[in-house]
């Protein structure tokens, strides 16, 4: 058995190593991806200024809909006004 385990670890060993970094001239073109590309998203100094779309000085649940945490949105509404405030906000944000 500690000869099949050996057999078998050397086998992997080698292998790995014949199965190393392979680059190709298709590998480092990603011209094809510049389409797809999403823009960046906020810096964290104007997140709140970002979502904050009619600027009122609060961020509402529907502004808020495409932010990755909005899920969150509801338990960082501290006092239940339906939106939130810049310290609400950035709550939702550490979650």
């Amino acid at each position: 058995m500690k000869y099949v385990s050996l057999f078998l670890l050397s086998a992997l060993v080698s292998g790995a190593a014949w199965a190393g970094p392979q680059q190709s001239a298709t590998a480092t073109d990603h011209s094809k991806h510049a389409m797809r590309a999403q823009p960046a998203a906020p810096t964290k100094q104007d997140t709140f200024a970002a979502y904050d779309k009619d600027k009122n000085g609060f961020v509402s649940k529907a502004e808020a809909t495409k932010h990755p945490k909005a899920a969150m949105f509801g338990m960082s509404d501290a006092n239940k006004d339906g939106r939130l405030d810049r310290s609400e906000f950035a709550m939702m944000e550490s979650m």
